[in-house]
């Protein structure tokens, strides 16, 4: 995992997280070529809206472009894919139901395709992508059906809508993704994100539903990059913040990688290795601003351990393990995330605690969530433990 934005820390690390006016919007695209990330999203300027470019060569450092696209009347999504050097940006007004098309060879001058791309009837929450000779605009799902189109240039569009086999309710800004044997769909439901899995055929337009949906993330809509064949990138909108998290294909779906990469940012503070604890113990202080925390628990004689993040004006972020169950669990307010824990097996996980908001990893990336921050001003955490623990952690500050 990385982070975006457009300030500096005090080292000169570049681990930012915000864009100016990103929570003002959640409609964004992020695509490479020729070595770039580049960021588009939609922001209301007066009775118009534009859509701005930001660009990255390591998705820590961001330089503003010109805006992409200005005045139009109301934007309700942006997608953007790469075909043959070109970019295609799609944006679909919400006061028109019209969906248009702008196409750059350069990266900085976008042209505005004269017609519309979808005169009427445009999907809401679109997302383009690129299969098999064809573009797909995909967009919200109305009584089990992913309201979508198909072309192979972009301009000339067919009604192509994907039927939602063994799928009940709403999906709003659905994401489908390939990967090992199956398919991966990620939409929005009552305000958090969440996923499926299947088997689809765009083609024929159908997804296939496996098993029920699972919660995913507070953050949302998430949106895919695909870096390599085996290589997804998820980005996702959580206030101000861009999340970027990578993951590896593996059986059955994704595992998201712990964020190793930022390491050289960080600067230990302290820790303990094979601290005792039994029942609740005292509180641990945490640096005022952005740190992390790793930690690690083992042996011992407890059945059930969690570690406590307080802040100053914020709720409870909750990690834990219980034995007798089986599961190790992340959990804030309403938001819980489970997984199965095998008998002996640590309870793992690091906590990227920013200001804007908090990250958990839990067992090397298995379950990673992004929940309402705990960072700031007299920021601690507490280990609650029902016999003896031994715990290992480190403490860095960003």
């Amino acid at each position: 995992m990385k982070y975006t934005g457009t300030r500096h820390t005090e080292d000169g690390s570049g681990l930012v997280t915000e864009f100016p006016a990103f929570d003002e919007t959640q409609s964004y695209s992020l695509i490479y070529t020729e070595g770039l990330y580049r960021l588009f999203y939609a922001v209301r300027q007066g009775l118009f809206c534009s859509v701005e470019q930001y660009v990255s060569d390591d998705l820590k450092s961001w330089r503003k472009l010109r805006d992409a696209v200005r005045g139009e009347l109301g934007i309700d999504s942006v997608s953007a894919a790469v075909r043959n050097k070109k970019i295609f940006l799609v944006y679909v007004s919400s006061a028109t139901a019209k969906c248009r098309l702008a196409v750059s060879k350069d990266g900085e001058t976008f042209e505005k395709y004269p017609l519309a791309v979808i005169r009427k009837g445009a999907p809401c929450g679109a997302k383009l992508t690129y299969s098999d000779g064809n573009f797909y605009l995909i967009g919200n799902s109305a009584k089990g059906v992913l309201r979508a189109f198909r072309s192979p240039n972009c301009i000339n569009w067919e009604s192509h809508d994907i039927k939602l086999e063994g799928f009940d309710g709403e999906a709003e800004y659905p994401n489908l993704i390939g990967c090992k044997d199956t398919c991966m769909l990620y939409f929005v439901r009552n305000g958090a994100a969440y996923s499926v899995s299947g088997t689809a055929d765009l083609n024929k337009g159908v997804f296939a539903v496996q098993g029920g949906a699972e919660f995913f993330d507070r953050a949302f809509p998430v949106r895919t990059l695909m870096l390599g064949p085996e290589r997804p990138l998820f980005y996702a909108g959580y206030g101000r913040s861009l999340v970027l998290r990578e993951a590896d294909v593996c059986e059955g779906g994704f595992r998201m990688r712990v964020p190793a990469p930022q390491i050289e940012a960080r600067r230990y503070i302290g820790g303990l290795s094979g601290a005792e604890v039994e029942g609740e113990g005292q509180d641990i202080p945490l640096p005022d601003g952005d740190c992390a925390v790793a930690f690690r628990a083992f042996s011992g004689s407890s059945g059930a351990v969690e570690v406590r993040f307080f802040g100053e004006s914020a709720g409870c972020v909750t990690v834990g393990a219980d034995k007798e169950k089986g599961i190790a669990y992340a959990a804030c307010g309403d938001t819980r995330r489970e997984i199965p824990l095998a008998a002996g097996e640590d309870l793992r996980f690091e906590a990227i605690l920013l200001v804007s908001r908090t990250e958990i990893y839990l067992s090397d990336g298995a379950v990673a969530l992004t929940l309402p921050p705990v960072a700031g001003k007299n920021a601690r955490f507490r280990i609650v433990s029902d016999g003896i623990t031994d715990a290992d952690y480190s403490i860095y500050g960003i």
